[in-house]
């Protein structure tokens, strides 16, 4: 395999100073002409990207030109001029397109996603995100077939069968998009902050239109959230958003037109669950925020692509937090930084939030670049404060505005603004992994009334500090911060001494979770007991709830003792008094999930720990069963559906006790009752999930029921295939084999292959079954979808980074299938890739 190496990193040679591109829309021909205004600003060859497509010819300054060289990748002129007009023509098969990189169809319509490198796809290009140019786009369409056509900018012609548009933003080849096809529909407007006004329009499949009004509230509120909180005003008179059915990815921020996949954008009570309505209202804010971090200003090169992805992550959840519940959106992220960021930081495909090398970038759309990017944007914020985070900001956006720039850039106008010095903080940019940081030698003096501690850091052997911003507390017994301030931590250790204590104190600290560290701290059971019941900090409150059941769990399962009733106890307390944040209570009262279990055991033995977690929560549900029964008795209202935060918080806790409660036989009537009476999705949903988990005699006929509900609704059905390929039950693989061969599922449709065999692959139980025909189901499928779409093979495959983790007969088992999978004739790069940097692991 050949990687490209930061290091090599060269400025394009050649400036296109605009480009016109002119489609002729067939399914099976689609005739690409493209001329480009070239100025040469290096005296080197011209070497332009492009596969997948037949060249019909060349013309320069007018005339046919034939002095160029041909391969499957690239066409090379090696004698240019300073200043010339090249016209290349091409043609292409968007029906044939099952990579989904470039122009394809998706049930009738025409789309692209051109990042990160499909428009090498489309035709002959600088396929970098460094060469920036003015489009002009001309798409030629039987308006019959085809009455919806779309492209980047605004429109400035129409007539029977031409559209053209013309973005006035000079913008990388990957923000290019076009869409053509019989859409439906809404429109809406939004007024800026400085009167201009601005047209919006989504579009879907026919018949769902409905479902899109969630969506345009949301794009609504983050257009005005922008303003306020950024200072950033959309700068173009109108904004699109398409959903479609086939995507690889959630959505593509091009140019003022977003493409979707339609599972992170359409949404009513009767299809969508509260937890989609959330997500869809931040995936929204992403999209639209890149107008500024990732349009107007962009990434130099894929190796920087944290400067707009991470930074971006950021603001939307900073935005989600402003709309929705700050507190539990930090529970809700960090839970996923932990549950998926944390293992590849810890595992063998590890790597820098901004890498040195890779084979393909289709394989670094990582959580390591987005939401460990995020954190990296967010301890420079608590560093700097806000306002100075805003300034550098600010300054960022207006001295970078239609460049493409790279991570120092953006630390560079922190530190500007700001008059710091980040060239510490740059290590975490560079390191792959996490610090550890160990609290020792936590001292109360009463005489002088001081309290001390000392940190101390370590990584790998890495000798050089990281720097860490740590909120910290000191609380009482009665539950008052004594102190509360942010520490910088910034030597390999440190001791810090706060004087007037009145009274010995408990440390929190990492408040909020400050920096994406190992805390490495010791508690006795009454200091975690205080802050589980009183720490003025909701999140400390929860991730020590977090730690003390999962340390315990582990203690535990490895001395084969009973369940301990101090957990079951600690778990106990937060529901009291739940009616001030029943959201906040229905994320606290869940115990450590299996893979957070195991991460803390040297052997990850699967089937203790979920046999033992399924006893702890059936104990908690009888020990409580009484205050689970009356808040899910004071929630369960016969009520109007409300997908507002409150509401959904309400519905959120009143599962989670059903969950609880179908523990115990007296109340296993309580999900089937549910089912029957619900009126939106996320309560059926969760009745049928109950159903299925805890094996109850109406499980089949509810399957059937619900499946007949929603026959040909692919993305509620898209869930009704998840929750049985979660399920906890010894058939599912049967199952799951059994769901492959129905028209409920396609391979070539990335959101049926995410449901179903993403979802079985994280049935920790099922997927790692002592049998191997879990792993051996994954292998087969890898390689089926590497024919078809190489980056969603990659993506199915990374399961098998968490080998190690297990016993040596599960080790030999993933070991042989992964060795099956690199055996195979002409393997993608993204599989090989990958694959290979999992099977290393054992040098």
């Amino acid at each position: 395999m050949k990687l490209t190496y930061r290091k090599d990193y060269q400025k394009p040679s050649y400036k296109v100073e605009k480009i016109d591109l002119d489609f002729t829309i067939d399914p099976e021909n689609t005739i690409v002409k493209n001329k480009m205004v070239l100025h040469q600003l290096e005296n080197k060859p011209l070497v332009l990207n492009g596969q997948h497509m037949e060249l019909l010819g060349v013309w320069m300054d007018g005339k046919p030109f034939d002095g160029f060289e041909l391969t499957d990748k690239t066409l090379t002129i090696k004698e240019m001029p300073n200043d010339c007009v090249l016209e290349i023509h091409n043609k292409i098969s968007p029906k044939d397109n099952s990579w989904l990189a470039g122009l394809y169809m998706s049930n009738g319509v025409f789309c692209t996603q051109c990042e990160p490198e499909g428009f090498r796809n489309i035709t002959y290009y600088f396929d970098h995100p460094d060469v920036l140019s003015m489009f002009t786009v001309s798409i030629h369409a039987d308006r019959k077939k085809y009455p919806v056509v779309l492209s980047n900018g605004n429109k400035v012609f129409e007539d029977e069968n031409t559209i053209t548009f013309v973005d006035p933003f000079a913008k990388p080849c990957y923000l290019f998009a076009l869409v053509a096809g019989d859409l439906g529909s809404i429109k809406d407007e939004f007024t800026t902050c400085s009167g201009r006004h601005v047209d919006l329009t989504l579009y879907c499949e026919k018949g769902k239109e409905n479902r899109l009004l969630h969506a345009m509230e949301s794009l609504k509120k983050a257009m005005k959230w922008d303003e306020e909180r950024f200072g950033r005003e959309y700068d173009l008179d109108l904004f699109s958003i398409v959903a479609i059915s086939d995507f690889n990815a959630g959505a593509m921020e091009n140019k003022s037109l977003n493409i979707f996949n339609d599972s992170c954008l359409l949404a009513d009570k009767d299809t969508a669950t509260d937890a989609t309505f959330t997500a869809i209202e931040g995936v929204v804010g992403h999209e639209y925020f890149h107008n500024w971090s990732g349009d107007r200003v962009t990434a130099r090169d894929w190796f920087n692509l944290s400067l707009k992805e991470g930074f971006t992550v950021y603001r939307d959840q900073e935005f989600s937090a402003d709309m929705q519940s700050k507190t539990v959106q930090r529970m809700d992220d960090v839970n996923t930084l932990k549950l998926y960021q944390f293992p590849s930081d810890d595992g063998p495909l590890k790597h820098p939030v901004r890498p040195d090398s890779f084979a393909t970038i289709e394989n670094f759309y990582t959580t390591t670049i987005y939401e460990k990017g995020a954190e990296l944007i967010r301890m420079q914020e608590k560093i700097v404060g806000w306002e100075g985070f805003r300034k550098g900001t600010d300054l960022y956006f207006s001295r970078h505005d239609g460049q493409a720039v790279t991570i120092d850039d953006f630390v560079k106008c922190i530190e500007d603004a700001n008059g710091v010095d980040l060239s510490q903080f740059m290590q975490w940019y560079s390191t792959a992994g996490r610090p550890t940081v160990e609290v020792f030698d936590k001292k109360y003096d009463d005489k002088s009334k001081t309290y001390s501690f000392k940190l101390k850091q370590y990584l790998n052997g890495i000798d050089t500090p990281f720097v860490i911003p740590l909120d910290m507390g000191l609380v009482s017994e009665t539950g008052k911060d004594l102190l509360s301030k942010t520490l910088l931590f910034n030597q390999m250790e440190q001791e810090f001494v706060f004087e007037n204590i009145s009274e010995k104190p408990v440390l929190s600290i990492n408040r909020n979770f400050t920096s994406p560290i190992t805390l490495k701290i010791t508690y006795t059971d009454e200091e975690r007991y205080l802050l589980i019941k009183n720490d003025t900090d909701l999140f400390n409150r929860y991730e020590v709830g977090q730690e003390y059941a999962a340390d315990k769990m582990v203690e535990a399962i490895l001395k084969k003792t009973s369940v301990d009733e101090k957990v079951i106890d600690a778990f106990g307390s937060y529901l009291s008094g739940w009616e001030k944040d029943p959201t906040y209570v229905s994320r606290a009262i869940l115990f450590p999930s299996e893979e957070y279990i195991g991460a803390k055991m040297k052997v990850f033995d699967i089937d203790a720990v979920s046999s033992y977690r399924k006893e702890l929560r059936k104990s908690f549900a009888k020990k409580y069963e009484k205050e689970l029964l009356a808040i899910y008795q004071a929630l369960d209202k016969n009520e109007p559906y409300q997908p507002t935060p409150q509401k959904a918080g309400e519905r959120a806790l009143k599962n989670v006790c059903l969950g609880y409660l179908s523990f115990l036989p007296e109340y296993q009537n309580l999900a089937e009752e549910q089912y029957e009476k619900s009126d939106n999705l996320t309560d059926r949903l969760t009745a049928l999930s109950t159903l299925i988990n805890h094996n109850l005699p109406t499980k089949q006929k509810r399957l059937s029921d619900f499946h007949k509900m929603y026959d040909g609704d692919h993305l509620v059905i898209n869930k009704w295939l998840t929750l049985q390929a979660l399920a906890d039950d010894d058939e599912t693989l049967d199952v799951v084999k059994s769901l492959m061969h129905t028209s409920d599922f396609n391979i070539k449709n990335p959101n049926k292959v995410r449901s179903l065999i993403g979802g079985f692959s994280h049935n920790l139980k099922q997927f790692h079954r002592i049998d191997g025909e879990g792993y051996n189901l994954l292998s087969d499928i890898v390689l089926q979808l590497d024919k078809l779409n190489p980056q969603m093979a990659e993506r199915m495959s990374e399961p098998f980074s968490k080998w190690k983790l297990f016993d040596k007969k599960r080790q030999d088992l993933m070991k042989a299938e992964m060795q099956k999978i690199l055996s195979a004739e002409k393997l993608s790069v993204n599989v090989q890739e990958t694959i290979g940097r999992i099977l290393k692991e054992e040098a």
